[in-house]
């Protein structure tokens, strides 16, 4: 059996884990980094500009995954830019 790979659907903009043979990458699969969130993922990550600020710091400070403060940092960034946010600093 072949190993999974993940994988995007350009038409679709779907990102799935597929099989990492030549049929699925003929069938138009582009190969993604492992960190790329699956469709499904993509549906449920927290999303800051959706927040105001409390909410944005408060889920900031829940969560123990540095990839995914990154992650929310990069869409403030992009997003609303609100300083009080892009500043934030985990506590000690």
């Amino acid at each position: 059996m072949a190993d999974l790979m993940r994988a995007r659907y350009p038409e679709l903009d779907v990102v799935c884990e597929v099989p990492d043979t030549d049929f699925w990458r003929g069938a138009g699969w582009v190969k993604v980094d492992d960190a790329t969130p699956l469709t499904e993922e993509q549906r449920t990550l927290f999303d800051p500009a959706e927040g105001n600020v409390d909410d944005v710091v408060a889920y900031l400070s829940s969560i123990n995954d540095e990839a995914e403060r990154q992650r929310v940092l990069e869409a403030e960034k992009t997003g609303k830019k609100r300083a009080s946010i892009l500043g934030w600093k985990p506590s000690a």
